[in-house]
Formats: structure tokens, C-alpha cells, sequence
């Protein structure tokens, strides 16, 4: 799709060069074009990658999350799981400990991050921010926190529910 619209473009600017005698390089428009496209596809991937990394995450520190509002005793709590049906649905995790996670994996820019997975519908959101309140633990006061949501995700659900069963 978006090489028609380029080759669309890089034939405008040819013909304009010949009909308006304008000197548009051509060479360097196309060279724009590549960049720019190659950069957008790193940013998509780069989401990817972070979602796959903080699933990953998750899983191997599932014991630091609350599940159904109970936290084994003497671990620092990150957050909470949210199952419906036996399967994760959200994952409402501290600004903080998303961040150190984040950070740990290599993806230091989380709001390019936040904003891909939003765009995505797989950050659940208050409108023009990253974060949601949410109570973590009965008892305790609204954070703000994000909520990172488990669409069509049942074989991560999956996997962290069996090792909690271990």
C-alpha cells in the first residue's frame, strides 16, 4: 500500500521536474521515503517486542502480583492479575515496577512504547494519559497505574496460570 502512494509521489515530483522545469531529486526523495518507512516499521516492531518482553516478564515474576486480591507474604507487590474465566484479562501493574521491568529488558523509551500499545488496544487507558486509578489490594488506596490488557492472549494466560499451579 504505501509504495503506491510513494511511487505516486516520485512520479508527481518526475513530471514536475520535465513540465515546471523544477530540479525535485528524485534520488533523494525516494531515500526520504525508505527511511521513513523502515523507521515506522521499527517503532511497530518495537511495541512487539516490548509486549512480548513484559508478557515474558510477567510470567516470571508472577509471584509478585496480587491474584484475586491475595500476594504471597514477603514480596515486594508490582501488581495485580485480572483473570475472567480462568484466563488473564488485565495486568494492572505500579507505574514504578513497569518502568524497572521495562528498563530491565533494554526498552528504556516506555511512552513510545505506552503509545503503541494504546494505539493498539492493549493498553486500557484514561483518555490523554498512559495510566488508569485502580486499587491494587481491598484496603488499599487508588495508584495510578497502567493496565495492560490480554486480547486473544490465552496461551500467555495459559502459561502463567500452570506455573502458578507448579
Amino acid at each position: 500500500r504505501i509504495s503506491d502512494k510513494i511511487a505516486i509521489f516520485l512520479l508527481a515530483a518526475d513530471i514536475a521536474n520535465q513540465a515546471l522545469e523544477i530540479s525535485f531529486d528524485i534520488e533523494k526523495i525516494k531515500d526520504f521515503f525508505i527511511e521513513n518507512v523502515c523507521e515506522k516499521n521499527e517503532e511497530r516492531d518495537l511495541g512487539v517486542k516490548a509486549y512480548e518482553y513484559f508478557r515474558g516478564a510477567v510470567t516470571r515474576l508472577h509471584k509478585y502480583f496480587a491474584h484475586d486480591n491475595n500476594i504471597e507474604f514477603g514480596h515486594e507487590l508490582y501488581g495485580k492479575i485480572i483473570k475472567s474465566e480462568g484466563l488473564i484479562k488485565e495486568i494492572v501493574i505500579l507505574q514504578e515496577s513497569f518502568h524497572k521491568i521495562m528498563k530491565e529488558g533494554g526498552f528504556e523509551d516506555t511512552t513510545v512504547i505506552l503509545s503503541d500499545w494504546r494505539t493498539r488496544g492493549w493498553l486500557n487507558s484514561e483518555k490523554n494519559k498512559f495510566t488508569r486509578k485502580r486499587i491494587i489490594r481491598s484496603g488499599d488506596d487508588e495508584s495510578r497505574v497502567y493496565v495492560i490488557t490480554s486480547p486473544g492472549s490465552n496461551n500467555i494466560s495459559r502459561i502463567i496460570l500452570n506455573r502458578q499451579e507448579v
